[in-house]
């Protein structure tokens, strides 16, 4: 079924989304001032890749959070992402 307010719309493909979004993550890891302000993080650590896993910090400063409590994926900010063999709470601190 074709929506008649969608025909001549061209939407970039999937690859196109997909590299896009690397760049702004990537540039979001490596320009961010994270002195100020008192962060609460979330760590993730779930998505296997074989004999490893990916490691993922995100970040939330707690003067942005809203005052009902909820908090969103826009509230986050990616503050570390890596590759490692094992999990402890070495690799996490490092």
């Amino acid at each position: 079924m074709e929506l008649p307010e969608l025909q001549g719309y061209s939407a970039p493909s999937c690859s196109t989304i997909k590299r896009w979004m690397q760049k702004v993550g990537y540039y979001k890891l490596h320009h961010l001032d994270i002195q100020t302000g008192n962060w609460m993080l979330v760590i993730y650590a779930s998505i296997q890749l074989g004999d490893q896993k990916c490691l993922v910090v995100l970040g939330c400063r707690m003067d942005d959070l809203s005052k009902d409590g909820g908090m969103t994926l826009k509230d986050l900010t990616p503050l570390s992402m890596r590759v490692v063999r094992g999990l402890t709470s070495e690799v996490i601190e490092g």
